[in-house]
């Protein structure tokens, strides 16, 4: 009994463990920047401060490399003068401060669970999120490795608990394998302080963010200052904003129902990965975190029953395009056959005419066919390569050459020909015999006549 119970026991643990890690490492989601997203570095200070911005380079000359914004005119001071190879953008639009806050606020609602503590000491994680309840601190010699595939995502938490700041001093966070900085978020309730360490992804700041010399590759947007101090360099990374792909339906024949479609990309994060998309209502799909370089999406649908799907048009679709999956209905797709008529010599006789096909359906057969009208029959439903054949009843008095009408290809046509046999019959009288006639009755009328004038003299 003690040895049933300890093999249950560990049974037990062995699947509390597995159960555990399933719910542990659930796909984080990041978060919607929307017209935050271009910005490499974003000071949204709620006061005119000159400074909201500050880069200053001392001497080595590099600088950051992106879009650089604040919320009041004036507010970038750049002494050096710090290197910026984007747009510089002040005062911002009040949508960029009300995207940028939004974001801020969703980190926690898009991901309430959280996998596991921000790591202090040297370490790989995976994919998931990370949190402290207040704040952080990376110090010398300490490097996280953030290992995944290009879609993989990772959000860090500091200060859950209502006060935290970020810290790192003489640090690296570092990408292992294909996973991408643009799909790393960190959220601070408090400032975020880089100095000397070689760092990745966007900080969503609580307070200030400040980074003195090191790298940075990813974004610093936050809620007061951003202060930068020979950066080298603030690298934007190329993450695209939130980009859109457009899945279109295409019913044959029309058809009005919804059917479930899934996106899937090779970077950054699909919002809402699935949806339904409709005839003339397409499903529309937000991408938010995607590298712009080489970035595409393959979408791929329930198909309906009773439909056959080409969905080759959705694969590999790039940011902000568009594709379309199209379902046919099976047997719905029709072909016709047109069968012309050839008398030799002329004739304005029709002749019936009956059609076979080596698969699908013939909507009406047999139809007539006369020249100058042929019968053009409808096929609905054939297979892929399907050959029809024309057959007549041939006329008396004709011969029928109908090989033309031998295997004829979907949407073909053909001509079956009818030569008059030498002393065959024509159903039409010809102008001779038609003279023969008119001469008959005269004779006959000639006769009638002779015979009353004989009556008339042999009564007298």
């Amino acid at each position: 009994m003690l040895l049933v119970s300890s093999k249950l026991s560990a049974g037990a643990a062995i699947a509390v463990f597995v159960l555990v890690s399933v719910q542990a490492f659930a796909q984080p989601v990041a978060p919607n920047l929307n017209s935050a997203a271009p910005y490499a570095v974003l000071g949204t200070n709620g006061s005119p401060t000159i400074g909201t911005v500050t880069c200053t380079d001392t001497g080595p000359g590099i600088g950051i490399t992106g879009q650089v914004g604040t919320t009041f005119a004036g507010g970038i001071t750049n002494t050096g003068p710090c290197a910026i190879s984007g747009p510089i953008v002040a005062p911002v639009g009040n949508a960029v401060v009300n995207d940028f806050n939004t974001a801020f606020a969703s980190v926690d609602s898009m991901n309430p669970t959280c996998d596991g503590p921000i790591p202090t000491t040297s370490t790989s994680l995976p994919p998931g999120v990370y949190c402290s309840a207040a704040g952080t601190t990376l110090g010398a010699g300490v490097t996280l490795t953030l290992s995944g595939s290009a879609s993989d995502v990772w959000i860090f938490k500091v200060g859950t608990g209502g006060l935290g700041a970020l810290t790192l001093t003489n640090a690296q966070v570092v990408m292992g394998g294909s996973a991408d900085a643009c799909n790393v978020y960190w959220k601070t309730a408090e400032a975020a302080t880089v100095t000397d360490s070689d760092f990745v992804g966007t900080v969503l700041s609580g307070a200030a963010a400040t980074m003195v010399r090191g790298s940075w590759i990813g974004r610093a947007l936050a809620t007061t200052d951003v202060t930068l101090t020979d950066p080298a360099p603030m690298t934007f990374a190329g993450c695209a904003a939130p980009a859109s792909i457009t899945v279109n339906k295409d019913f044959i024949p029309n058809d009005p129902a919804a059917v479930p479609v899934n996106l899937t990309c090779s970077s950054g994060t699909v919002i809402n990965a699935s949806l339904t998309a409709a005839e003339g209502a397409p499903a529309v799909f937000t991408v938010g975190g995607a590298d712009l370089t080489g970035t595409t999406c393959t979408a791929t649908e329930t198909v309906p029953p009773g439909y056959t799907a080409d969905q080759s048009g959705c694969v590999g679709v790039p940011l902000d395009g568009s594709c379309t999956i199209i379902n046919t209905l099976n047997g719905a797709i029709t072909y016709t056959v047109t069968v012309n008529k050839d008398f030799i010599p002329d004739n304005s006789a029709t002749v019936p005419v009956a059609l076979t096909c080596s698969s699908g359906t013939v909507a009406t057969t047999p139809l007539n066919a006369a020249e100058g009208a042929p019968a053009v029959f409808t096929v609905t439903g054939p297979n892929a390569g399907a050959t029809c054949t024309a057959t007549e009843t041939v006329p008396a008095g004709y011969t029928a050459d109908q090989t033309d009408c031998v295997a004829v290809a979907l949407d073909g046509s053909c001509t079956i020909t009818n030569t008059l046999i030498a002393g065959g019959v024509v159903a039409i009288p010809t102008l001779s015999e038609w003279g023969m006639i008119l001469l008959a009755g005269l004779l006959a009328l000639f006769g009638f006549v002779v015979v009353r004038k004989r009556a008339r003299v042999s009564s007298n």
